[in-house]
C-alpha cells in the first residue's frame, strides 16, 4: 500500500488536464498512433549528467509487472531510465543514467500509465519534449566514475582507491589523485614468502627481561606504575632508549618536573 503524503495535492491536480511537464510544443502522439494523455505523468525533475540540451521521452517499454521509461536526447542517445513497478504502484519513479547514478524522477499517474502502456511505444524528439523548467542543466564533471581497463564496468558513487605493493596515492592542493610508485624495499623478500608461504613480518625483538611480546609482536612501555604510593614512581619519568651491543638498553633517567 502506498503511503506517501502529497503536500501538495492541488499541484497535480492541477497537472492532469494540460502537457506539464511537456512543453506546450509536443504533440505526445506516440508510435502506436495513441497520444499519451494529459496528466499520466505529473511533473518531473531531471538532472542527467553532462547534459546540456532538449531531454524528451524516448520510450515506454512494457516488461511484466513493469514499464521502463527512457529518457533520451537528439538523435536517440538515451540519458537516463526509470522502472515502473504495477504491483507496487508508486507515483514516483527514479531515474537513473546508463551508469547507474541518480539522473532524476517523475511522478506519475500508477493507473493511467498502468493501463495506457500495453505495448512498446516510442517518441521523438517533436512529439514528447520535457518543458526547460524541469530539466536542471548539469556541469561537466571531471570525473564521473571509473572503469576497468577492457571492460563495461563502472564504478560510481563512493570509491575506494587502495594503493597496492609499492604505490602510494595521495591528494594534491587542486584535488587531483597523484599516484606514485616507489617499489617495494622488501620485494625479493615478499616475492619469496608469496611463492612459498605467507608472509610474515620480521620481529628482531624477542623479549625484554623475559617478557614476551604481544599478539602482534609489539612491547608497551609505560614509565611508572598505577599505584605510585607503593613504588614512588611517576608517569612523568624519562624513559631513554640506547643501542647496545646485541640489543637495546631502557632506563629512567629523572623526572620531566624534577
Amino acid at each position: 500500500m502506498n503511503t506517501t503524503q502529497i503536500l501538495y495535492p492541488e499541484w497535480r491536480d492541477s497537472n492532469r488536464h494540460r502537457r506539464f511537464p511537456f512543453d506546450d510544443g509536443s504533440t505526445l502522439l506516440g508510435s502506436t498512433g495513441l497520444r499519451l494523455p494529459d496528466g499520466v505523468v505529473l511533473d518531473a525533475r531531471i538532472y542527467p549528467n553532462a547534459v546540456d540540451t532538449t531531454v524528451y521521452l524516448y520510450q515506454l517499454v512494457p516488461s511484466g509487472n513493469t514499464i521502463v521509461i527512457t529518457l533520451a536526447i537528439d538523435p536517440a542517445v538515451i540519458v537516463c531510465t526509470g522502472v515502473f513497478d504495477r504491483s507496487v504502484q508508486s507515483d514516483v519513479v527514479e531515474l537513473f543514467d546508463p551508469q547507474g547514478r541518480p539522473a532524476g524522477v517523475l511522478v506519475v499517474d500508477p493507473y493511467l500509465l498502468s493501463t495506457f502502456v500495453t505495448d512498446t511505444i516510442s517518441f521523438t524528439q517533436t512529439q514528447a519534449t520535457f518543458a526547460p523548467t524541469v530539466v536542471t542543466p548539469m556541469p561537466y564533471p571531471g570525473v564521473s566514475g571509473i572503469t576497468i581497463a577492457g571492460t563495461s564496468t563502472v564504478f560510481t558513487g563512493d570509491v575506494w582507491l587502495v594503493g597496492g605493493e609499492g604505490v602510494i596515492l595521495s591528494k594534491t592542493l587542486d584535488g587531483a589523485i597523484r599516484v606514485d610508485i616507489v617499489g617495494e624495499p622488501l620485494f625479493v623478500r615478499k616475492s619469496y614468502f608469496d611463492a612459498f608461504q605467507e608472509y610474515q613480518p620480521l620481529k628482531f625483538i624477542k623479549t625484554i627481561n623475559g617478557l614476551l611480546p604481544d599478539a602482534y609482536g609489539n612491547f608497551n612501555i609505560v614509565a611508572g606504575v598505577v599505584d605510585d604510593s607503593i613504588y614512588g614512581l611517576s608517569t612523568d619519568n624519562i624513559v631513554r632508549v640506547e643501542p647496545i651491543e646485541h640489543g637495546i638498553k631502557i632506563y629512567l633517567a629523572g623526572a620531566k618536573n624534577a
